[in-house]
């Protein structure tokens, strides 16, 4: 059975469009239906309101020592169960003893176990409702909203439950969306409760899912605000930042801050003492969105320390808190699993062969693949780790390498150093433009992960360089390295200026 995952976590529907409906009775449109009357000089009648109405839900929290100890309440991916006693009210304030009929739950921020969602009162109470639920962060209030006497998803199951002729989301009037439970009206009265306090997130709450290995971050959705732990910045891109928590010992400790432009003022090995933004997934990443982070003006980093960053040399420093790149094999990169571990931190492949063949299947020039023709010849390349497809590398300055059979994408290099991929490349067909190259081999790369998620057949592992000294090309003669570096020790070194 395949739960649906709208019904976990639900919102209030009010809350996800911004919009209460106007036929509900609660506390905030009762609210709202007077203070316009007084704004208007008390010129109109106030609204009649229905004294045997439903006008208010009533939340009290009866058992919670499942949460721990706190607050604050440690912040969990597990299952946990509080007890709610929950109480329909007339607008006196009253219980209202007529009232037969379903609420739906949630918690905000977090996530409701699906087969707790919906809320039976009979005569008006429910003296104890079992919900379940995990990934609340922060201060979290658990919500209540009238939806009717259903407790099925009448609004997609195929027929006419209401007996008005019209049958589910969008053709009944009754219905709010695919998930609403009922098709008959509802007032949509929602109650709150006390909040229950929870630690702050942290990244590995972010990027670590449960349920699947691969899957995307279980709190996406939710603003983040991060302050825990040590978070050093790991990398500074175009568009945004990378940045691990040192002090994570989990795994997961490592997220990319989009930032859509460059992160003024930001270089690799900065400290923040916090990071916010919301928690998105673009193509398998996990990121954060419209970022802010204030840089920790405690930790002082000398003009010495961030040279030795930038020669990817250590630092002789106690103080300093380096983020140190994970050793990865070929075989590490043939696991998805593993990889998502370390998305967003640093790491170092070893023993990397560049593309040796670069194919064009952009036969129309529109600067992307579209088409049958197009994409066959672009399967054809990708069978092969040695093979770059052109449009690829023009858009994403991205090229392919094989690394113990493993398979790695190198992107932004040319914007870091002087190595050109395509020197030594020559023409060997028209039918598609394809070029061969001479073999060169990257005796490490180093970088920050990303991963970009197609299908779950095609997950594609990046890696983005923070230096020139990232990339450490293998020589035999001085010829073998690009203009600016010596042949030293069978390495390509950028030539020192002292």
């Amino acid at each position: 059975m395949t739960t649906d995952k709208r019904l976990e976590g639900a919102r209030p529907r009010w809350l996800e469009t911004g919009q209460k409906p106007a036929r509900s009775l609660g506390v905030w449109t009762l609210m709202a239906a007077l203070t316009g009357w007084l704004a208007a000089g008390c010129t109109e009648q106030a609204p009649e309101l229905d004294p045997n109405a439903l006008a208010a839900i009533r939340l009290t929290l009866l058992d919670i020592s499942a949460l721990g100890d706190g607050p604050p309440y440690p912040t969990t991916s597990q299952w946990v169960t509080v007890t709610v006693g929950v109480e329909a009210l007339h607008l006196d304030g009253t219980l209202k003893e007529d009232y037969n009929g379903t609420l739906q739950a949630s918690i905000i921020p977090g996530r409701v176990d699906p087969a707790t969602i919906f809320v039976v009162l009979q005569n008006g109470v429910n003296t104890g409702h079992q919900l379940r639920f995990r990934f609340a962060f922060g201060e979290a209030r658990i919500w209540m909203e009238e939806v009717g006497e259903a407790q099925a998803a009448e609004c997609r199951n195929g027929f006419d439950d209401d007996g008005n002729g019209l049958i589910d989301f969008p053709a009944d009037p009754g219905c709010f969306g695919l998930e609403d439970p009922s098709e008959g009206t509802a007032s949509y009265v929602t109650g709150i409760s006390d909040p229950l306090v929870f630690q702050p997130l942290d990244i590995h709450t972010v990027q670590y899912n449960p349920d699947e290995a691969t899957g995307g971050s279980p709190v996406e959705g939710q603003e983040a605000f991060i302050e825990r732990g040590s978070l050093i910045v790991n990398n500074v891109t175009a568009d945004g930042f990378f940045v691990t928590d040192v002090d994570e010992d989990r795994g997961h400790d490592s997220v990319f801050v989009y930032n859509f432009n460059y992160p003024e003022g930001l270089l690799p090995g900065f400290k923040l003492s916090w990071v916010s933004g919301g928690v998105a997934e673009f193509q398998g990443c996990t990121q954060l969105t419209h970022p802010s982070w204030e840089i920790d003006s405690s930790y002082q980093l000398s003009v010495e320390d961030l040279v030795h960053f930038s020669r990817c040399e250590a630092v002789d420093n106690p103080d300093v808190l380096e983020v140190i790149p994970t050793l990865v094999t070929g075989a590490n990169l043939r696991s998805n699993a593993f990889m998502e571990v370390l998305e967003g931190g640093l790491i170092r492949v070893e023993n990397v062969e560049v593309s040796t063949t670069f194919m064009d299947c952009d036969f129309d020039r529109s600067g992307a693949i579209s088409g049958s023709q197009e994409e066959l010849c672009r399967d054809v390349c990708q069978r092969s780790n040695l093979c770059t497809e052109m449009s690829s590398f023009r858009k994403y300055d991205q090229f392919t390498c094989n690394a113990s059979g493993g398979t790695v994408y190198v992107t932004k290099a040319s914007q870091l150093t002087d190595f050109d991929v395509m020197e030594g490349c020559e023409q060997v067909s028209d039918d598609p433009p394809t070029l061969s190259c001479p073999q060169r081999v990257f005796a490490s790369v180093t970088g920050s992960l990303r991963h970009v998620y197609l299908t779950r057949s095609i997950q594609l592992w990046e890696v983005t360089p923070r230096f020139a000294c990232d990339l450490r090309l293998t020589c035999q003669v001085q010829e073998d390295c690009p203009e600016g570096y010596q042949c030293v020790e069978q390495i390509c070194n950028r030539a020192s200026v002292e």
